[in-house]
């Protein structure tokens, strides 16, 4: 890797993660797809075809593709209870690994991962893509700064209508389904991402499907050791604004659709009867949908000899899934 200015990735899974990370590889000449793996040749083949992936090499198995010398990393975007098994798989032959969110089904199977990967001294990083938006980068800039002053809370959520017909691992419960899994630990990374640092004491709720079992709605508040709190919400049935707010002694950041924003204002603070106004504005656009943002910083950790992304740590991964474990805990939610 020393002397390579292309990084070459194999991708496991054909799904619709695959396709979104896929074009935005193809957007950035330093990356290059070599071979796509799926459970069936036929569909790895369709796959690059459909995404017009130049001389990638279609492999029936995950095995194939692990194995194959012109693959540098793995990108994993198989659906989260194979997540541990592709990644065994992609270190036993030697491979980097990039693995999309949530890591793993719990925190066990999260540090094991990460376990492995530095046994083996290989690069392993979750998927959390938000973080490395420019525009979440600039946010943590602010916050770091003291922008806005001595920082109080943040709140987040994230919420769509799903669509049960034609969507069925979101309502399946083995298969990780539910609002937590998908988009809940969106807002949950974001605020250890913002605040730099874990909760010391963490509350949730949530609606469970009465057939699935899944979680439709959730809902957490957490407190910390220097006294900030933390609210975030996410939901499978129910369409939010999408924002992510913190607050501090001086004024708020806003932004707008935080998992894939294209800004971030600075709200500046009057006297009481004052409404906030807009004192500062940051945009940044996407290469292509924001996923390359990540392969970006994969690359750039890589070529520095590096394991892990200081912006998305091993640990912070444990400790996310720790939060998920506990919250599915209080709600009830058992995996077979």
């Amino acid at each position: 890797m020393s002397n390579q200015t292309v990084l070459r990735w194999g991708i496991m899974g054909a799904g619709n993660i695959a396709k979104m990370f896929s074009q935005a590889l193809l957007a950035l000449d330093d990356h290059r797809i070599t071979a796509v793996g799926s459970r069936s040749r036929e569909r790895a083949a369709d796959f690059i075809e459909q995404q017009k992936i130049p001389d990638a090499v279609a492999c029936g198995s995950y095995e194939e593709l692990a194995s194959r010398e012109d693959v540098d990393i793995v990108y994993i975007a198989t659906i989260h209870p194979q997540h541990l098994a592709c990644a065994k798989v992609a270190f036993a032959a030697g491979k980097h690994v990039l693995v999309e969110k949530p890591i793993a089904m719990n925190a066990a199977e999260a540090k094991e991962m990460v376990d492995l990967a530095k046994e083996k001294e290989l690069f392993f990083m979750e998927g959390m893509w938000c973080r490395f938006h420019p525009v979440n980068q600039k946010v943590k800039e602010w916050i770091r700064s003291g922008r806005i002053g001595e920082i109080n809370m943040f709140e987040a959520n994230y919420g769509f209508v799903g669509d049960p017909e034609n969507d069925l691992r979101l309502y399946n419960l083995e298969l990780g389904g539910g609002a937590l899994l998908d988009v809940g630990i969106y807002p949950l990374s974001m605020a250890a991402f913002y605040l730099d640092q874990q909760p010391d004491q963490l509350a949730g709720y949530a609606n469970l499907d009465p057939q699935s079992g899944v979680d439709l709605d959730m809902v957490t508040m957490a407190s910390y050791a220097d006294g900030k709190l933390a609210k975030t919400g996410a939901s499978v049935i129910q369409k939010y604004d999408n924002v992510a707010r913190i607050y501090g002694s001086e004024g708020i950041i806003v932004v707008p659709s935080f998992i894939h924003p294209e800004r971030a204002e600075i709200y500046a603070l009057g006297e009481e009867e004052d409404e906030p106004w807009v004192v500062e504005t940051f945009t940044a656009e996407d290469i292509c949908n924001g996923f390359e943002f990540e392969a970006m910083a994969v690359k750039k950790a890589i070529e520095a000899g590096l394991t892990e992304c200081e912006d998305m740590l091993g640990t912070d991964s444990v400790q996310l899934m720790t939060q998920v474990d506990q919250l599915f805990r209080e709600w009830g939610i058992k995996f077979k």
